[in-house]
This record gives C-alpha cells, sequence and structure tokens, in this order.
C-alpha cells in the first residue's frame, strides 16, 4: 500500500500537538503557582497569627476566632465563618459554662507556641491542604475564591482525623439538648 501524506493534514497536526504540549505545561505551571500561592497564604496568617496569640491575654480584647474575624474577616469562607459566629454567639447564652470552643483552633494549643513551621501542600479538588507544625501537627485547608485566598477548615490528624468543622458542629449539636442560662 502506498498513502500519501497531505501537507495540510500534517500541518494540522503538528499545530494540535504543539497546542496540546502547550497547554498541558501551562496547566502544570498554574498548578505549581497555586499551590506557592496557598502556601505563601498560609504563611502570611501565621506571620501575623502566631506573635498575635502569644500576647499577654487582654480581657477586653482576648484573642479568640471571632477576634482574628473581626481583624481579618477577608480569610475564612463564609461555612467557616458561620460556624465560628454560631459558636461565639452560642457560648454568649450560656455565661460561665463552657460550650463552645476550648482550645486555639488554629494551633491546636491551649498554650503559647515559639514557632511554626509549613510542610508540604497536597491539592484535593480545588482546595490545598497545608502542613502546619506548630508544637503540635495541623492542615490548614484553603481555596482561591473571587481572586482571594479563604482558609475553609482546619484538620487536627493527631486527634482522629478531626476537622474543625466536625468539633463545630459537634459542639453546636450538644448545645441543641441545653437551656440557656438566664
Amino acid at each position: 500500500m502506498n498513502f500519501k501524506i497531505n501537507n495540510r493534514y500534517l500541518l494540522t497536526f503538528g499545530v494540535i500537538i504543539l497546542c496540546m504540549v502547550t497547554f498541558s505545561d501551562l496547566k502544570a505551571q498554574a498548578q505549581v503557582n497555586e499551590k506557592a500561592e496557598a502556601k505563601a497564604f498560609v504563611k502570611k496568617f501565621y506571620d501575623w497569627y502566631v506573635p498575635l496569640s502569644n500576647k499577654p491575654i487582654d480581657r477586653k480584647n482576648p484573642v479568640s476566632p471571632i477576634a482574628v474575624l473581626k481583624q481579618r474577616p477577608e480569610y475564612f469562607d463564609e461555612p467557616l465563618r458561620k460556624a465560628f459566629l454560631d459558636d461565639a454567639a452560642a457560648q454568649a447564652k450560656y455565661p460561665g459554662e463552657l460550650v463552645g470552643l476550648d482550645f486555639d483552633p488554629f494551633l491546636d494549643a491551649n498554650d503559647n507556641v515559639l514557632g511554626y513551621k509549613l510542610g508540604n501542600v497536597k491539592q484535593v479538588g480545588n482546595k490545598f491542604q497545608i502542613e502546619v507544625s506548630v508544637g503540635d501537627h495541623i492542615i490548614a485547608e484553603v481555596m482561591k475564591a473571587g481572586g482571594s485566598w479563604k482558609f475553609t477548615n482546619f484538620f487536627y490528624p493527631n486527634n482522629k482525623q478531626y476537622t474543625l468543622l466536625q468539633v463545630l458542629a459537634s459542639l453546636r449539636n450538644g448545645r441543641e439538648k441545653m437551656k440557656p442560662n438566664k
């Protein structure tokens, strides 16, 4: 058999191959850039937050998720922000009782930490999970929304794989069975 290859088909095939190689490289580069951006966002937060969390307790302005939300609301996606606000509102209904978070959710600690170290970055769908070592090991999950990075959750792998959203939901479910103090 004798096949004739038309130059037009050969050129078209070459252009298609070139485009596939170019666009696959651009997508890979975009993923690398997004990983670096996600890690830089988490670093920016912890560079600000760790020194803040180590300040002496000020009863008028304690460091809490709500204080963080007031200063950096744009850092948190809507479900996480709402869960924090619901937790704080519920705690206000039960003065003298602990019905909300009793640990620092960004450090997974109750005590001061000297510093932190960022580790691996893993992409899961459109979110990135960044390892953070702050005495204990946590994973900060972030995603890009509307051109800005936002925290979507925090994972506590040393605590049976609980996440912050799971902890807040569990606290909410427990409070639903209680009657507020007056």
